[in-house]
């Protein structure tokens, strides 16, 4: 480490002086010295021992040793900070019975907010049943009744509320349940699974988290 800075002080000294006969500015020099001596003299060289302490896990305590103090010190004051500030938030806003923001809040969030997004239809039947509802009564509305275009179709808040108002083809069918029921027929027993399987990963959610 020493002697890569030596190196590094070695080829902009002389980028410097190089600069310095050119345009005969002092600034160069002063820049020269604020980098390479002052800077690396006093917050890169000097190393410290951080104790990293775990709010998440209480008695979790990990040392990490070698870290310059150009990094230890803005850490420990912005990790103080912090640290106050979420204690303030425990205790002006958290009841008794609830748990420490600081120790459970924002790791619950980003937890919850992952299996939100990682959670899709989970029923193959139910998978396979749209893929064919998709398939024989959506896709033949856009593409050879012209009800509404995919754009619309993506961008619709509430997909079954769409599909109802955009009438379901009364003639096309899909494979259901030993049954054929048309376009029509079969839109709201799919709303019926989806608001089920809806439901189940709500409880997954539940139990995870």
């Amino acid at each position: 480490w020493g002697h890569l800075l030596s190196i590094i002080g070695m080829i902009a000294l002389l980028m410097t002086a190089a600069r310095f006969f050119l345009t005969r500015d002092h600034n160069g020099i002063a820049a020269w010295f604020a980098v390479n001596l002052i800077i690396p003299a006093f917050l890169l060289t000097p190393t410290t021992t951080v104790n990293i302490i775990d709010a998440s896990q209480q008695g979790k305590n990990y040392m990490v040793d070698n870290v310059p103090l150009g990094i230890a010190i803005p850490a420990h004051y912005g990790t103080t900070f912090m640290q106050g500030l979420s204690n303030a938030v425990d205790f002006i806003f958290v009841t008794p019975n609830d748990q420490a923001y600081s120790k459970s809040g924002m790791l619950f969030g980003s937890k919850l907010f992952n299996l939100s997004n990682s959670i899709g239809i989970k029923d193959a039947k139910l998978k396979g049943l749209w893929g064919q509802y998709v398939a024989n009564c959506i896709r033949k509305d856009i593409t050879i009744n012209k009800k509404y275009t995919w754009n619309q179709f993506a961008n619709a808040g509430d997909i079954f509320a769409f599909l109802n108002n955009h009438r379901p083809s009364p003639v096309r069918r899909i494979a259901m349940d030993n049954d054929f029921p048309t376009c029509k027929e079969a839109l709201p027993k799919l709303e019926k699974m989806f608001i089920a399987e809806a439901d189940k990963s709500f409880a997954y959610i539940g139990t995870q988290s």
